[in-house]
């Protein structure tokens, strides 16, 4: 039975979704994708726990990071900087157990894109739809910009 006002839709074919999960413990990273998966993604996903491997992973590039904000190396803050570096849009979550008020909006003042506490990972897919759902605005509005001013240039040349 379900609450009114409320509606369920069931998802014929899951939506693909490369993630890329940072995460020190491999059972938390297959509960992760678990929730993911119920949530109708059909995920394709790495898990990394250090630096190294998480640099040679950007060929495809992953749709998703989900950070853990303890993992030592790299630290959710090193992982946000190394993508504004080298110039990639790819949302990241922050996955944590309990981080202070003031640490979660470091995070997102960083460029995170969430923060979700261990304790309310059935949030998890609602918040990676979410995500993707502002970075394909961001994008299609950069497009639009783009067709914009390039049209204006040929308005100018004329």
């Amino acid at each position: 039975m379900t609450r009114p006002g409320r509606r369920f839709r069931r998802r014929l074919v899951a939506t693909p979704l490369r993630i890329v999960i940072l995460e020190r413990s491999p059972e938390m990273s297959e509960s992760l994708v678990r929730q993911l998966q119920q949530a109708g993604y059909a995920v394709e996903w790495w898990r990394m726990d250090c630096k190294e491997q998480f640099l040679a992973v950007f060929n495809p590039t992953p749709d998703v990071i989900l950070a853990d904000n303890q993992l030592p190396d790299p630290t959710a803050l090193e992982v946000l900087d190394l993508l504004q570096a080298r110039g990639l849009d790819v949302p990241v979550n922050i996955i944590a157990e309990r981080i202070g008020e003031a640490r979660a909006v470091e995070v997102i003042q960083r460029g995170a894109a969430n923060y979700l506490p261990r304790d309310h990972l059935e949030r998890l897919g609602r918040a990676v739809a979410h995500t993707m759902e502002r970075r394909w605005t961001r994008r299609a509005k950069a497009q639009a910009d783009a067709l914009i001013h390039f049209q204006a240039q040929l308005l100018n040349a004329v």
